[in-house]
This record gives structure tokens, C-alpha cells and sequence, in this order.
């Protein structure tokens, strides 16, 4: 995925910025508030500060649920599969979201990692 990597940090004036560890911040975008969205403002604001970590944490899922031991123990096991096979569907949605790029419906199994290190 391309996108401006985090940390970012939200500023009192509506700068958003990226300060990834060791390296110097730049400006990723600068965020204008109306009126009514006062109440709304620090959530929305958490949400979209958090935004690149949620979006490495969705392909981190889907990394593991790929894995061949994984994908086996979730498929094997009829009383977790319905509510597995939502949360990584909504996982891959908000991927292709995120990416614009359309994405393997899961149980796609990574052969190239054989066992979880």
C-alpha cells in the first residue's frame, strides 16, 4: 500500500504530520473543523491519526489468516468459522478500500509459509 507512513501527530491548529522513528516530520495533511463537528473533533481525529497503523494491522491479519496452519485450524473448526470468515471478510474489504485494489477472497493459502514463526 502507498501511503504517508506513521506515526502521525495531530497539531491544536489542524496540521497533520508524519514523524516515523528516527526520521524528520513532514506535514500529511491539515484537517478544517465546522462548527457542529466540535464534539466529534478529537475522535475523528484519533481515527484518522491512527489510520496508517490500523491499515498495517489489516495486512498483518491477513498475512496470519493466509498462513497454512492457521487457515487450516480456522477452517477446521465449524463453532469459530462463521464469525472468522466475517471479520476476515471485512478485514479484505477495507483493504481493497484502503488499496483501491481488488483482493483475494480468503481461504487463500500462502504455500510459501508453510508454519507460523
Amino acid at each position: 500500500m502507498k501511503y504517508t507512513p506513521g506515526p502521525w501527530k495531530l497539531r491544536p491548529n489542524g496540521d497533520m504530520s508524519s514523524a516515523p522513528r528516527g526520521g524528520k516530520a513532514t506535514q500529511v495533511c491539515s484537517i478544517s473543523w465546522g462548527v457542529s463537528a466540535s464534539d466529534d473533533k478529537p475522535g475523528n481525529a484519533r481515527l484518522i491519526q491512527c489510520a496508517p497503523q490500523m491499515s498495517e494491522a489489516l495486512d498483518e491479519l491477513m498475512m496470519l489468516v493466509t498462513t497454512p496452519t492457521v487457515s487450516q485450524a480456522i477452517l477446521g473448526n465449524p463453532k469459530v468459522l462463521p464469525k472468522a470468515k466475517q471479520i476476515i471478510d471485512n478485514a479484505r474489504l477495507v483493504i481493497e478500500q484502503v488499496t483501491g485494489e481488488p483482493q483475494a477472497v480468503w481461504p487463500r493459502i500462502d504455500h510459501a509459509k508453510p508454519k507460523l514463526e
